[in-house]
This record gives C-alpha cells, structure tokens and sequence, in this order.
C-alpha cells in the first residue's frame, strides 16, 4: 500500500490511509513516510476475529469515516483477508470505486480485483455485481522503489544457483513452506537456502521440527538457514 501511494503522490493524486488502532499498527510509520493517516477506529478486546471487530461496527464506521473526510475519495483500495464483498458493495454505494487486493480467489463485488500472484483470473466467481475485472499476474505487483532501483543494477546471471530464499507470506495457510523445506533437503548440490516462517504460521513448528532433524540446517528465530555441502 505504502508503494502505491508514492506513486499516486508522485503522481499528483493525493492518498489517504484509513487504518484500525491496534498492537503493531504503522500509524506513526505511514505519516513519517509522508502520507495523511485517519482512523477508522480500535479494535473490540472481546472480539478474537481477525478483523478485531464485527463486520457491521466495521462497515458503520467506515462509512463515517468517509463522510467525515473534506473530501470524497474517488477510489478505495483495500487490502484485508477479513473484509469481503459486503463491505466493498457498502462503499460502492457511497458512490466510490472499490480495488481489492487479493490472492485467494474469494468473491467480490469490487469494480477492480487485483491479484499479483500466478492464479488464473477466472478463480473469481461472478458476483451479484457482475464479473469484476482482474487484473492479474505479477506484472501488476506493488514494488517499491528500493527494489526497482536494485534491479537496475543486478548482476548478470551466469545461470548458476548459489542462493535460494524461500518465502511464502505471514500466514502460509497451505503450509508451502514445509513442502518446500523437505524438497530443497534433497538437494545435492551445493546452494544455501534462506527459509523465513510467519510468526503466525500454522506451520512454524513443522518447519522448526524440519529444521532440527537434519544437521546441515541452523534455525534462527523465525530464520532456518539450510547449508547443503
């Protein structure tokens, strides 16, 4: 998110972050980043769901949210495995487009669904609102300037491996990491991965146990580090 708002402000259109007060959130962040940060609201203590509060408090504030600002937003992107596609309708009713990042393939009601990784667009089924357009495939990725600046001046590949990390997101519901880690000790050559597990990870522990039964691997925190010789 933070990558795509510099770029709308390098592009004179102006960003807004919308963020729930909670543990960890990168309120301070995103403003000392440059961007306008407003808040939606706290999370419930009593409520343990991911979204930290039901998703009508969530729509309802929301929506005052909105109406608080001096001015409407044209566009809402929103980015959250918790919220689905009554509260992209909810917006659109306000009169605003709806982008929602996504990578699960779950239903919208979104005007745009954007999902980088390699999944085919047709995963997302036809909505009461229509077939939403998607875009997909890692061209559409948001990148960050750091990034873009390195890849100019990579290395050229010689197609050797040397290195390899290994890292599926925060959560890895399918457990990839774990498959990956019992494929990669079957390596022969010579070539160091770099395994990094979610600290919320179902599969963390998995991964750690992977790690501890082969002595060519060094786990560091939420880092296991494989040397195969």
């Amino acid at each position: 998110m933070l990558s795509l708002a510099d770029v709308l402000v390098a592009n004179g259109i102006g960003a807004t972050f919308a963020i729930r007060r909670m543990d960890g959130d990168l309120c301070a962040y995103i403003a000392e980043r440059g961007h306008a940060v407003t808040i939606v609201g706290t999370t419930d203590p009593t409520d343990r769901t991911w979204l930290g509060v039901s998703p009508e408090r969530e729509i309802g504030e929301m929506r005052a949210l909105v109406g608080r600002l001096p001015t409407r937003p044209r566009w809402i992107v929103v980015d959250h495995y918790a919220i689905d596609a009554r509260w992209e309708r909810a917006m659109r009713d306000l009169e605003m487009r709806v982008l929602a990042i996504d990578d699960l393939g779950r239903s919208h009601a979104a005007d745009y669904v954007l999902d980088a990784t390699l999944g085919l667009p047709t995963r997302y089924a036809k909505t009461s609102n229509g077939d939403p357009h998607v875009l997909s495939g890692p061209r559409f990725a948001f990148v960050r300037e750091t990034f873009v600046a390195a890849r100019r001046v990579a290395r050229t590949r010689d197609g050797s491996i040397a290195r390899i990390l290994v890292f599926y997101g925060g959560v890895d519901t399918s457990g990839e990491t774990l498959k990956t880690v019992r494929a990669l000790r079957s390596i022969v050559a010579s070539v160091t991965v770099d395994v990094v597990c979610g600290e919320r990870s179902a599969w963390r522990a998995a991964v750690e146990t992977a790690a501890k039964a082969d002595t060519r691997v060094c786990a560091f925190g939420e880092i296991a580090r494989i040397w195969h010789t």
